[in-house]
């Protein structure tokens, strides 16, 4: 199956943080997200984070790896913004 890279906007910190985490450990993570005007689950590996800088309140973009092959337990899930 292909993959592809989602972004994920959250305004947490703590989701920012655990994210961090999951990308340093090279850890699954299951976020949801608009894709297609529906909301889905994108199940993958953390590939960059990045506060956005001029938004108020603080926000951060999560971008994942989407990948199908994997069929670990999920670890985090990131509600919508």
């Amino acid at each position: 199956m292909g993959q592809f890279h989602v972004t994920v906007y959250v305004n947490n910190p703590r989701s920012a943080q655990l994210a961090t985490a999951a990308m340093l450990d090279r850890t699954l993570v299951a976020m949801g997200s608009d894709i297609d005007e529906d909301v889905e689950i994108v199940t993958g590996f953390v590939q960059s984070i990045e506060e956005d800088a001029d938004a108020v309140p603080r926000r951060w973009r999560i971008t994942i790896r989407e990948d199908d092959s994997q069929h670990s337990a999920l670890v985090l899930s990131f509600p919508r913004p």
